[in-house]
């Protein structure tokens, strides 16, 4: 069950590698009925596979004035390990692994974004999701007045190396859909 924070730009996750910061940015325009929510989340693995813990952060918002942007981020507060991408397809996923744990966080790739939230073609260079060295964050532009928006960040994680491969891979490999 997702708890919700109304008017809210941050929220937390301890992990076992530390704490994750989930915020969100606007540039410009009127952001209306916005709310960040969190929470466990169990999802259909494939047999044999677990984690140890798996939650779902998601941000829902209104524009009611043409917004030129938001930027969604998750940040390591106080983790500087090297992380490395871990994409597929439908998902854009990035994986950190220190002291016998790793952790993933994965969200939905800009094809499935997009097909979702029709705003102008992506291109290469303007490729909404960036993972950098202790951050994801999912940037969108020029969003018009009138619709309702909404974009998730998925976290699991388990000991390293995991029971069965890949159980972190698959767990925040989770469609986007509202409940």
């Amino acid at each position: 069950m997702l708890s919700a924070v109304p008017h809210s730009q941050v929220s937390y996750i301890e992990t076992p590698l530390g704490r994750l910061k989930f915020c969100v940015d606007f540039v410009g325009g009127k952001i209306e009925n916005l709310m960040l929510s969190q929470g466990p989340l169990e999802n259909a693995l494939p047999q044999g596979m677990s984690v140890s813990a798996c939650f779902a952060v998601l941000l829902q918002f209104s524009v009611t004035e043409n917004a030129a942007g938001f930027n969604f981020h998750c940040d390591w507060e106080d983790f500087d390990g090297q992380g490395y991408g871990c994409t597929g397809e439908a998902l854009d996923a990035w994986e950190w692994e220190h002291q016998n744990h790793l952790v993933v966080v994965g969200t939905e790739d800009a094809d499935w974004l997009n097909a979702r939230i029709p705003l102008a073609p992506f291109t290469p260079d303007e490729y909404p999701i960036t993972m950098e060295e202790n951050r994801m964050v999912v940037r969108l532009e020029k969003l018009p007045e009138g619709r309702s928006y909404s974009l998730h960040f998925i976290v699991a994680w388990n000991p390293y190396p995991e029971p069965h491969e890949c159980s972190c891979w698959y767990a925040v490999d989770v469609p986007h859909k509202v409940k």
